[in-house]
């Protein structure tokens, strides 16, 4: 039997009775901002969600200093949360451009901060998406070179997240790997150090475990790591 509780002086709670209490094993669960991305990247939460907060982990869950004092007394500041972050990528899915109508109503959901803050992160967003990056490298590769090393941390994490949870097709796959390596190639060529020593950190972490499993079944692609990681300790 489990139960959950909101803890923190901002819920209304009332104290459990000791002797009910002792009859429970009591853990704190803290999700970070990573098992959050990787919870909704596994359920395929828009990507410009997914980006935005990769980019501004601070307001996957934040406050409204700002917020107006007669609303602040009521108990009625809209502040970011989780829960609201994926009510803003269900309402933006179907919104290819977004205009000011659209962020007036995402500042419901998630307070004006941070819809001004998520409207001026899409202005700047560049980049590939790991469809077109790993399916479709011929097709949009010159756009690569269009990016700078903030734009490439943002890429490697949204494609190792798109591999771990299993959105790559399986008769895709191969050519997948392929693609990941020329990925992987241009930026050696491209002299993008940090982005290659970026991607090669976040893959040997635990979390993106199934990522590895997938490039492991490639030997280009372990060889191209492993010749990396052994030039850096030389």
């Amino acid at each position: 039997m489990i139960a959950a509780v909101n803890a923190g002086e901002e819920y209304q709670l009332t104290e459990l009775d000791p002797a009910l209490v002792s009859r429970f094993n009591l853990y704190e669960f803290v999700p970070t901002v990573e098992d959050w991305l990787l919870w909704a990247a596994g359920q395929d939460i828009d990507s410009r969600v997914l980006t935005f907060i990769q980019q501004h982990p601070e307001y996957l869950d934040g406050d409204n200093p700002d917020a107006d004092a007669a609303i602040a007394t009521a108990g009625l500041i809209k502040t970011p949360d989780r829960r609201a972050w994926v009510k803003v990528a269900d309402f933006v899915r179907n919104h290819t451009e977004l205009e000011d109508i659209h962020f007036k109503l995402i500042a419901g959901m998630v307070g004006s901060r941070a819809s001004i803050a998520f409207r001026q992160s899409l202005a700047t967003q560049r980049g590939l998406s790991p469809e077109q990056l790993l399916l479709q490298y011929s097709k949009h590769s010159k756009q690569l070179k269009d990016l700078e090393i903030q734009d490439f941390a943002s890429l490697n994490e949204r494609v190792l997240l798109w591999l771990n949870t299993g959105h790559c097709p399986e008769n895709k796959a191969e050519n997948a790997r392929k693609n990941l390596l020329k990925y992987l190639q241009y930026l050696q060529k491209a002299k993008q150090q940090e982005a290659i020593a970026h991607f090669s950190s976040l893959i040997q972490g635990p979390k993106f475990s199934d990522a590895m499993g997938f490039v492991a079944e490639s030997m280009d692609l372990i060889d191209f790591l492993s010749e990396y990681l052994e030039a850096i300790e030389v």
